[in-house]
C-alpha cells in the first residue's frame, strides 16, 4: 500500500513538473512572436500611409475591409475617427496661419 501512494506521488510531482516546463516553453515562444512582429497586419499600414497622402476614403475603407483583422463595424468606427482626428488639427491651424 506504501508503495502505490509513493508512486502516485511520484507520478503526481512529474506531472507538475512537465506542465511548468510546458508553460515556459509556452512564455519563450510567445516572445519570439512578440519579438517578430509576426501578428502585425500591414493592410492597416498601408491604410494609414494612403490617408496620410489624401487618398480618397473609399479607397481607404476597401482597403480596411480586406483586411483579416477587422469587421464591419471596426472599418467604420476606424474611419470615423481617422476622418474626425484628420480635420481637428485643420481647424486649429486654420486661425493661426491667419495672423
Amino acid at each position: 500500500m506504501n508503495e502505490i501512494l509513493t508512486i502516485a506521488g511520484l507520478i503526481s510531482i512529474m506531472l507538475a513538473v512537465l506542465y511548468f516546463v510546458k508553460k515556459i516553453y509556452d512564455f519563450i515562444d510567445l516572445q519570439k512572436v512578440t519579438r517578430k512582429d509576426i501578428y502585425e497586419n500591414y493592410d492597416i499600414y498601408k491604410a494609414a500611409q494612403k490617408f496620410a497622402l489624401g487618398t480618397p476614403v473609399d479607397e481607404i475603407r476597401e482597403i480596411l475591409t480586406n483586411s483579416y483583422e477587422l469587421d464591419d463595424n471596426q472599418v467604420e468606427e476606424t474611419m470615423l475617427l481617422a476622418l474626425l482626428i484628420g480635420t481637428i488639427p485643420m481647424v486649429v491651424i486654420l486661425p493661426l496661419s491667419r495672423l
